[in-house]
């Protein structure tokens, strides 16, 4: 056993070698910062531009507490992007070196509370290399790239910097138990109330800190010889984990998480089956690492219909029910593999259980994964002990994770090189292939994105995204009379998988839109309202009444560029009578207003002003409608006013 006694690096070592690390990072995440906006970065970021920019406390409040991803809105989340932007569009350079600022002190977070835990459970002289080890390990793993290159991933960054805060403030607290219980017990409760409102507060996850406090309460620091006290214990750590499975049960049993999956193409069983399979996915990536990990468009991960179905299923499940069984028999003998394992599981139980989240994400693994090595660097030093040559593994593994991270941002920098990439690796996925086609296009390559649109149409002909896809494209570089089937291709939009997320309305509006301006085919006007039909006859459109709230709302917005005014305001009323949505209520008037039916507008306001002010004026996140009505209600007769 190694000595305690032997002396230890120095602090100007370990500080040295931290700044080299960082140094280390900073060079290897560099490429990337120059990278582009993705995906939900769209949908979360472009609010900072809904009011003409972020100016004043009213447009601060609108933008920090009015986002929509997640039951609590993540306003610490939406606060910190204000430290990047106010206006949109804007640079996402920013964004990403402010990402990259919180992964270095997540970093930094991590070394202190894996340095802190190994010196109360045994105080080796190697404890700060182990804790050293697991930090650049955890920095430099190229499977967190997705993650601190992706601008709306702060969610997960900072909900992480939070847990680990909460983390550290627990472990010091629970060292001071002995000396100090009154003081012990304050840092430890104040620890994780605050920091785990402000993880919460940045994405919903951070409320696994106490369950994530309780892992390694019964893991490593269960060797400490003085107990918690069992009401404080029950409380504070227990309390939580039986909420959140308290939750779940509510949430399965009322119907509420069942009805959530009505448009995923997966139903809850489904889910519960694939996620053992995804998540030693996420580990074989983890503890074997590549350049090409699965990224962001993971849309064709192969669902499990039943335990046998893929036959990997039931193995899958089985290793890790073995996996948690062995480390919670073995805690005491083999803490710290225990502890990696089961704080594993645990930083999953929210993501990866009955929430009718995607299937497959890889930033998920962003906090779970931070003690996955440091088991393995544990026993690798205390081998390199006795076999100082032992010493070069740690390097080179690191060294080769720096490498191939390095090699990652390099192909996040270019929005072309990700899109060929995705492709490659996503052959079947919807979103690979439309992405490829959506970059192929922008950058000038029309042929190209045709072709990538065919490939998918043949694969994927059940996907109404791709069809209507594949329907823009051709109208606006080809004639499509000669390449339409009419009938199946309505029949398409009648019986194929309508999801309807993030893009789908803004895919719908494009392509009718474009179809109902471009003679492209004989009859475009009137075959674009067929298709509107037949997407509302659609049954997973039919599931949910925002869908067909937002195809009742194209309708009158092609009906308005056409200027059939009667049906126009038609249309808009219905939306609203099918779902009250008072954002969109406000756009139907002020473009009613732009094509000069100042009536129909101020008609449209007044029945919105006569509806009950909780379905208008209190909708989650979005305080002040009431002013805006009146607002708007002022311009347009003002406007109208002015061409009388």
């Amino acid at each position: 056993m190694p000595d305690p006694s032997l002396p230890r690096p120095s602090v100007v070592v370990t500080f040295a070698g931290l700044i080299l690390l960082t140094l280390i990072c900073i060079i290897v995440y560099w490429p990337g910062l120059s990278g582009p906006f993705l995906f939900d970065d769209f949908a979360n970021l472009n609010a900072l531009g809904k009011y003409n920019g972020v100016r004043d406390w009213e447009t601060f409040r609108l933008f920090v507490f009015g986002n929509t991803s997640g039951p609590t809105g993540r306003p610490v989340t939406m606060l910190s992007f204000l430290m990047d932007a106010n206006n949109w569009p804007t640079d996402p350079r920013p964004f990403k070196t402010t990402n990259l600022a919180i992964h270095l002190s997540n970093g930094l977070l991590l070394f202190i509370l894996s340095r802190k835990l190994l010196s109360i459970c045994h105080n080796y002289k190697t404890d700060g290399a182990v804790a050293f080890c697991v930090t650049a390990i955890w920095l430099l793993h190229p499977l967190n790239v997705s993650t601190v290159l992706y601008p709306v991933q702060r969610m997960a960054l900072l909900s992480c910097l939070f847990v680990l805060l909460g983390l550290i403030g627990y472990v010091y607290g629970r060292d001071l138990l002995g000396k100090d219980q009154r003081q012990a017990y304050g840092l430890m409760s104040t620890s994780l109330i605050f920091t785990g409102l402000l993880a919460t507060f940045s994405k919903e996850n951070g409320a696994l800190l106490p369950i994530l406090a309780l892992v390694i309460e019964l893991t490593v620091l269960q060797r400490l010889k003085i107990p918690l006290n069992p009401y404080w214990k029950l409380v504070f750590l227990w309390a939580p984990l039986l909420l959140i499975i308290g939750y779940f049960t509510y949430g399965i049993r009322s119907g509420d998480i069942p009805a959530a999956y009505a448009l995923r193409n997966f139903t809850l069983e489904e889910r519960l089956l694939t996620q053992p399979r995804v998540l030693l996915d996420y580990l074989y990536y983890w503890f074997i690492p590549h350049i090409g990990s699965p990224g962001l468009l993971t849309q064709d991960f192969p669902l499990s219909k039943s335990w046998l179905q893929p036959a990997t299923t039931l193995p899958a499940l089985l290793i890790i029910v073995s996996l948690v069984t062995f480390s919670w028999t073995y805690r005491g003998r083999l803490p710290w593999f225990s502890m990696g394992i089961l704080f594993y599981f645990a930083g999953h139980l929210i993501e990866s259980t009955v929430i009718s989240l995607e299937i497959y994400f890889e930033h998920r693994n962003y906090l779970p994964a931070v003690f996955l090595f440091l088991p393995v660097m544990s026993g690798l030093f205390r081998l390199i002990e006795q076999r100082p040559l032992w010493a070069l593994l740690p390097v080179i593994f690191i060294s080769l994770l720096a490498w191939l991270t390095w090699q990652r941002t390099t192909i996040w920098s270019s929005e072309q090189l990700l899109a060929r990439q995705w492709m490659s690796i996503h052959p079947w996925s919807q979103r690979a292939l439309r992405n490829a086609a959506i970059v192929a296009e922008k950058y000038h390559r029309p042929a190209e994105a045709l072709s990538i649109m065919e490939t998918a149409r043949s694969r994927l002909s059940e996907r109404t995204a791709v069809q209507l896809h594949w329907l823009e494209l051709n109208c606006k570089y080809r004639t499509l009379e000669e390449k339409l089937n009419r009938a199946g291709f309505l029949e398409s939009m009648r019986s194929g998988y309508y999801q309807s997320r993030v893009g789908t309305y803004e895919l719908v509006l494009s392509a009718v839109e474009l179809l109902a301006s471009t003679p492209c085919i004989e009859g475009h006007y009137e075959y674009s309202l067929q298709i509107l039909a037949a997407l509302e006859q659609n049954p997973h459109a039919q599931r949910g009444e925002y869908v067909l709230h937002e195809l009742s709302h194209i309708r009158g917005l092609i009906y308005l560029l056409h200027d059939n005014s009667e049906q126009a305001v038609s249309s808009f009323r219905h939306s609203q009578q099918i779902r009250l949505n008072t954002e969109s209520a406000l756009v139907q008037a002020a473009l009613l207003a732009t094509h000069r039916l100042y009536d129909a507008a101020l008609e449209h306001l007044l029945w919105l002003k006569q509806q009950p002010n909780n379905k208008v004026d209190h909708q989650p996140g979005k305080p002040g409608y009431m002013i805006e009505i009146e607002l708007l209600e002022r311009q347009i007769i003002s406007d109208k006013r002015k061409v009388q």
